[in-house]
């Protein structure tokens, strides 16, 4: 699975803003095993970013994924993982199953205090804030 994230800038309190298209990974997951494979590397790419900046915050784009085993599996081996959680998660575009989504984290142990759901218009503001 080959994907990568960006930094797209800076909070005003000097986080790294990481932007995750989540689209261009779960189109192209069709099994398991693939699902489990972009988990990996969305760890390893969100820790190295983690290394490189003091604090990141990771902005969630959920424009034109939908529901599906596919992006549970991809949440839950990827929280299986253990890896070292962002400063704060802003989930934008999100469908009506986001709330859903939170609550399978929830259950996965992640702290769902450190995640915002907004719009995209919302995006600028609410980074203003973290």
């Amino acid at each position: 699975m080959d994907f990568t994230w960006d930094v797209q800038g800076k909070t005003p309190l000097g986080s790294a803003v990481v932007r995750k298209p989540f689209v261009a990974v779960t189109s192209r997951v069709r099994t398991k095993k693939e699902a489990r494979a972009a988990a990996e590397r969305d760890v390893q790419l969100t820790e190295a970013l983690s290394d490189e900046h003091a604090s990141i915050v990771v902005v969630a784009d959920m424009a034109g994924v939908a529901l599906s085993w596919r992006v549970y599996e991809y949440v839950r081996h990827g929280l299986r993982l253990d890896p070292r959680m962002p400063a704060h998660t802003l989930v934008v575009n999100t469908k009506p199953w986001a709330t859903r989504v939170l609550r399978w984290a929830r259950k996965l142990g992640v702290r769902c205090s450190a995640v915002t759901l907004c719009t995209e218009a919302e995006v600028p503001r609410a980074l203003e804030k973290l």
